[in-house]
């Protein structure tokens, strides 16, 4: 009897813990859902992030091989301009030349680059003046033209150069660099001296000139008036003769 009692007792609670179980299962299925549905969501906006970084990186590399490009490019340029050119880091040591700069002061790139700019050639860079102009332009974005220094090459002399330097950023790194150009105006300013004292011995000349133009005329004046002192002596000659002859 009594187990009839139990049996009766759990078919009368069974719909219910099924119901139950039921509606945790339905549950549980939203739940998955809501969670499968968000997963997708993350996975799209996961899919389009990736598309964007893709995008970007060959948006970089693009701009990384024009950068490359174009660097290059300046290097070629640099290396063809006649005029010497040196870039100068923020510590003012020599990041790189152009060939005309090793040409001209008789170095080779292997001695030069990374060196202290005042080290190099026997300290012939070591002025205080230049020192100053230089330390300037980084950090006031400064500038200078035509700055004249004496400078002795060996096997050649001194020359005199005119310089000029301004501040560069390297956009790769975003670098602040220097920029130096330098004009060897030695035989320009060689055939100038030598034409201002052709100019001023000529100047010097001229009144010798003068006088020994006067001189001449002078000369050329009493010449001609004797000439015409004879005529008439004679003219006057030849016509006493006509009267006695008459």
């Amino acid at each position: 009897m009594q187990i009839h009692s139990i049996f009766r007792v759990i078919r009368k609670n069974l719909p219910r813990e099924l119901q139950s179980a039921n509606e945790e299962v339905i549950s549980s299925n939203e739940e998955l859902q809501t969670l499968n549905e968000e997963l997708e969501t993350s996975k799209e906006e996961i899919e389009s992030a990736n598309e964007e970084l893709i995008t970007t990186n060959q948006e970089l590399q693009t701009r990384n091989d024009l950068l490359d490009e174009s660097y290059k490019f300046l290097e070629a340029l640099t290396d063809t301009i006649h005029e010497p050119m040196m870039v100068l880091d923020k510590n003012l040591c020599i990041k790189s030349a152009n060939r005309s700069f090793y040409k001209a002061f008789k170095v080779n790139e292997e001695e030069t680059k990374g060196m202290l700019l005042y080290n190099l050639s026997q300290n012939q860079w070591n002025i205080p003046r230049l020192r100053k102009l230089l330390e300037n332009i980084i950090p006031k974005n400064a500038h200078f033209h035509d700055y004249e220094v004496t400078y002795n090459v060996p096997g050649m002399g001194k020359k005199i150069l005119l310089l000029n330097a301004s501040r560069i950023i390297q956009n790769t790194n975003r670098e602040q660099l220097i920029l130096l150009a330098i004009h060897d105006v030695t035989e320009l300013r060689l055939k100038t001296m030598q034409l201002l004292l052709k100019e001023k011995h000529a100047f010097q000349k001229q009144p010798t000139d003068r006088k020994a133009e006067q001189e001449r005329l002078k000369n050329a004046v009493a010449a001609s008036t004797n000439e015409i002192k004879i005529a008439n002596a004679t003219l006057v000659e030849k016509k006493m003769l006509n009267c006695k002859n008459e």
